[in-house]
């Protein structure tokens, strides 16, 4: 009976690794978890060649936009080889419904069972020419049904360009379970002319089950008025903080939004020393807070990602690429409260290293997993890597969980000292005997203790290393500053007096979503 039980659960197991699969080699896709513990990651692109300039992340130098749709179980631990041989095809549609290549859209996990897609580049590799048939869609894990995000009145204004208008380079963030935002992107071609003020939008639902959601335009602002043109940006990060505010780091700003330039031309990068903030509780208003140590701040970059660290006051940065190619100072801590930049140190190596156009998801309160991207040596990569973000200590060989890790690199350490004793003729006869009795056991056996090491309970890894805590931070300083946005191609952070950024502290009261006669309601969904 033990002998059927075990050949049943080997059965079992090589159907399962048969079925598993890996990542293509993928960048610019997009990736969330949801409720029921699986990673799901979509679409994104390949590319051949090494070239290293930030130009050649743009479609026209992409080999291939995928339609790619797979997921991954990370319900129970996982160790770095089946992060990254354990990926499954999302079964086709219930609703047979027609999945488009993409690449370099905005993706938000809105509730437990269901994340939206909108906008992207794709499907075809021609510049100016990646037109999509559906702009914004919805994929409900638990019917596994796609829907279409469509108008309610398809005669109303477009003025919510982000959800009526393909643009790509967008990125979403959730805010809370009933609330989301989508910012930023530009149009895959110069022939789409963006009214100013309409690509920072905020989607709240409007029932519980998501049936109809209610889209707004939040402009920048300052003392209630509207800046013509303030923030037009791309390929940002957003990540929303512990007390619901949503911060908004880096990328590039395009200038084909309000004039008919290409896009490929004439990019300014947004800089990490003021960072603009959207107080999604506070009458919907935005501010620039200026970090306590702005000189320790990042490099300008695109294509990077910033992930909240669940229970704490940071956000970690990851990745990244500007025109010299992979940003060297590739992870950074930021922490809300104190507002301090913190370069991130590791306690074993830099995992992935230099990475950008990657994905970061958080598993739990520890585990961050980076998913595909391009590396170091300007390679589209498929692979998956898992930092502790308490311990600082990414994941290797068949371990689960960093506490082991760490406990057994201890105890080998220990066991290489010079105290240890030869081993006498009895203790090599039991060697061989177990190896003999292990040989016998078989694979049974082996499948046995795999399944069993998978079960084990995730540890907590422990109080973070020396030197990764943040220093006392200086005295308090004003949190708000004067945010260039004016396009200048050396310095597109300088200050030589064109118009700026600059918003009032937040709930003034003096901010109501859109304060125009154009649009009173919200658009409908």
């Amino acid at each position: 009976m033990i002998n059927q039980f075990n050949l049943l659960i080997l059965i079992i197991t090589l159907v399962h690794l048969v079925k598993s699969d890996s990542l293509p080699p993928v960048y610019k896709h997009g990736c969330v978890i949801l409720a029921n513990q699986k990673i799901y990651c979509y679409g994104g692109a390949n590319r051949q060649g090494t070239a290293s300039n930030s130009n050649a992340t743009l479609s026209s130098s992409d080999s291939q936009i995928y339609n790619h749709h797979v997921y991954l179980d990370v319900s129970k631990p996982l160790n770095v080889s089946g992060a990254n041989t354990q990926w499954q095809p999302v079964p086709t549609p219930n609703n047979a419904f027609q999945l488009e290549p993409r690449a370099d859209f905005a993706i938000v996990n809105h509730n437990d069972t269901s994340y939206i897609i909108a906008g992207g580049s794709g499907p075809s590799t021609n510049h100016g020419d990646q037109s999509l048939v559906n702009i914004t869609t919805r994929y409900n894990a638990d019917t596994n049904t796609w829907g279409i995000i469509a108008s309610k009145d398809p005669s109303a204004a477009k003025m919510n360009i982000t959800m009526d208008v393909q643009m790509f380079g967008g990125r979403g963030v959730k805010v809370t379970n009933t609330q989301f935002m989508i910012a930023g992107g530009i149009p895959p071609n110069n022939n789409t002319v963006l009214p100013a003020n309409t690509t920072y939008v905020e989607v709240d639902a409007a029932d519980p089950t998501w049936s109809t959601m209610q889209v707004w335009v939040d402009p920048i602002t300052r003392g209630g008025n509207m800046f013509p043109e303030p923030a037009r940006v791309f390929r940002h990060a957003m990540a929303t903080s512990s007390n619901g505010n949503v911060y908004f780091f880096g990328g590039v700003r395009p200038v084909n939004a309000t004039q008919n330039y290409d896009y490929m031309n004439n990019l300014g990068y947004y800089g990490f020393d003021a960072l603009l903030v959207w107080y999604p509780a506070q009458n919907q208003t935005f501010n620039v807070v200026k970090p306590s140590n702005p000189d320790n701040a990042p490099s300008l970059r695109q294509l990077h990602t910033v992930t909240s660290i669940p229970n704490t006051d940071k956000m970690l940065l990851y990745g990244g690429v500007n025109g010299d190619g992979a940003n060297s100072d590739f992870c950074y801590i930021f922490e809300t409260v104190s507002g301090l930049w913190t370069i991130a140190n590791f306690t074993n190596g830099d995992g992935p290293g230099r990475r950008y156009g990657h994905q970061a998801i958080m598993v739990g309160n520890d585990m961050l997993y980076i998913i595909g991207g391009i590396d170091i040596t300007n390679t589209v990569q498929n692979d998956v890597h898992i930092l502790n973000v308490t311990s600082m200590t990414w994941l290797n060989g068949s371990y689960t969980n960093t506490y082991d890790q760490m406990n057994s690199a201890s105890s080998s350490n220990n066991n290489n000292g010079t105290g240890s004793s030869s081993l006498s003729g009895g203790a090599i006869a039991g060697i061989v005997i177990g190896c003999v009795a292990a040989v016998a056991l078989g694979t049974a056996a082996a499948v046995i203790f795999y399944i069993q090491h998978k079960k084990k309970k995730l540890l907590s890894s422990g109080a973070a290393p020396a030197g990764f805590a943040p220093t006392t931070p200086p005295p308090n300083n004003n949190n708000t500053k004067e945010y260039n946005t004016t396009y200048t191609p050396a310095s597109p952070m300088s200050d030589d007096g064109s118009t700026t950024l600059y918003s009032s502290q937040p709930g003034d009261g003096k901010y109501d979503h859109f304060p125009t006669s154009h649009v009173e309601k919200p658009h409908l969904y």
